[in-house]
């Protein structure tokens, strides 16, 4: 293949403002000079949410439009300038309050980082092929050992499961990683005008650069680890940023896919590698180097009232459309219904819904449906969520393999026209899937 979807992330849960105002500028004279045949989409990752900025489009004047609006600004989650990424001054010792509060922010900094990942990876994997996710960032709030195991938290809590989980999604979704740093090639902070005439001579100055020189190795560690797995490059210590998304997507668009079924069926959460060899010399290969071993029949989330808000959040009109769920909605007016009642019929792909079959041969699962209603203007009006739950004989199963699973839930709107952020999630897999609709109410 030699085309791919292209994410642009600009991360600024993780990279502070004038870091991100030079990555963001960079991104403005790359998309000045991008070539017209690719289809971008840009995303923000901001303190608690992934938001969309633009949708993927090859319309290049739309892209620096959206680029253009968007003012990003520090994170308060962000530790001080003068912070290594591990909560300890340069050549100096937190108190004890200090520490606290910075491990509060490492915490959920990682927390957030990690379910921004697995969103995106929904919101890419019903993309056919390959997606490139060229993340602008200047670090991760976590450092990721060569086993693809959390080495370097700040609290030392062990995020391994989290990491698998994000990581699993992003490699089942063909979602491979380019990590860009923003921050280009820079002076140690020791000697930053920032960090004033404090520390810069003698012991101090060397236990702060040994400080930052472990922190950096840490940073860069993870964002190679993170591209390796997932068959991208890692690009930092570089001033060219705008070359460094050029190259990413250029990297990311002449591609093969293949594929297999693993015989191992022990679903260990282990993470398995998996290895490439061609006889043809000189080619050097970058692909997913293995996935982890997670029962796909595993439900995501048992809790029905965390279900709901993670069904409710997806269905958010700033957050950018799930693909993990395939499905049509249509929006009708019943003629036996009360005035301006609007049901929605969902018909859902049987192939994304996971049913648990009895021995009769039964197949048995739930799913909801619901929407969001936005005003023209974009302001929220009102949301409703339905339940479907199937027990299907054999015969009714075959005959709605050819149709869809059906699942309906309707709203009162006053007349007037409306945008609905359309959405079904399967409770058993905890996959979502989304899109917007306009409708009118006469």
């Amino acid at each position: 293949m030699n085309s791919s979807f292209n994410v642009i992330l600009l991360d600024t849960l993780n990279t502070r403002f004038e870091d991100m105002a030079y990555g963001h500028q960079e991104l403005i004279r790359f998309l000045k000079k991008m070539p017209p045949d690719q289809p971008v989409a840009i995303y923000a990752l901001e303190t608690n949410k992934v938001r969309l900025l633009q949708d993927f489009t090859t319309d290049i004047d739309a892209l620096i439009s959206a680029s253009g609006k968007f003012k990003g600004q520090n994170s308060p989650l962000l530790s001080a300038r003068a912070d290594n990424g591990f909560g300890g001054r340069l050549g100096g010792q937190m108190n004890d309050t200090a520490l606290l509060v910075e491990q509060d922010r490492q915490r959920f900094r990682a927390d957030y980082t990690l379910g921004a990942l697995s969103y995106i990876a929904g919101t890419l994997s019903g993309y056919p092929g390959r997606k490139n996710l060229i993340w602008i960032s200047a670090a991760f709030p976590f450092d990721v050992n060569p086993n693809f195991q959390v080495a370097g938290v700040f609290d030392h809590q062990s995020r391994d499961a989290e990491v698998a989980k994000a990581a699993d999604a992003l490699i089942n979704s063909q979602v491979a990683i380019y990590p860009v740093d923003p921050r280009g090639l820079t002076a140690p902070e020791a000697f930053s005008a920032e960090n004033g005439n404090r520390n810069n001579s003698g012991p101090a100055l060397q236990e702060a650069l040994s400080q930052e020189s472990g922190v950096r190795f840490a940073e860069y560690g993870t964002m190679n680890e993170m591209a390796g797995r997932t068959g991208g490059r890692s690009f930092y210590n570089r001033n060219d940023i705008a070359v460094s998304i050029r190259q990413s997507i250029d990297d990311g668009s002449t591609y093969y896919t293949l594929g297999y079924y693993p015989e191992n069926k022990k679903w260990d959460g282990k993470f398995r590698k998996i290895q490439v060899k061609v006889n043809r010399p000189g080619v050097k290969l970058h692909y997913r180097l293995g996935y982890y071993a997670l029962d796909p029949q595993l439900r995501r989330e048992t809790d029905p009232k965390k279900q709901d808000l993670t069904f409710a959040t997806a269905l958010n009109l700033e957050l950018p459309v799930s693909t993990s769920v395939l499905f049509q909605a249509s929006v009708r007016r019943g003629s036996t219904q009360p005035q301006n009642r609007i049901p929605v019929d969902f018909m859902i792909d049987p192939r994304a819904v996971s049913l648990n079959q009895s021995a009769d041969g039964s197949q048995h699962g739930t799913v909801r449906c619901g929407f969001r209603a936005y005003s023209d203007k974009g302001k929220p009006l009102g949301l409703r969520m339905s339940s479907a739950e199937y027990n299907l004989k054999p015969e009714t199963f075959r005959q709605l393999l050819q149709s869809g699973f059906p699942c309906q839930a309707p709203l009162d709107l006053p007349k007037g026209s409306y945008l609905l952020r359309l959405g079904v999630m399967d409770n058993r897999s905890g996959l979502i899937g989304t899109t917007n609709a306009k409708v009118t109410v006469q």
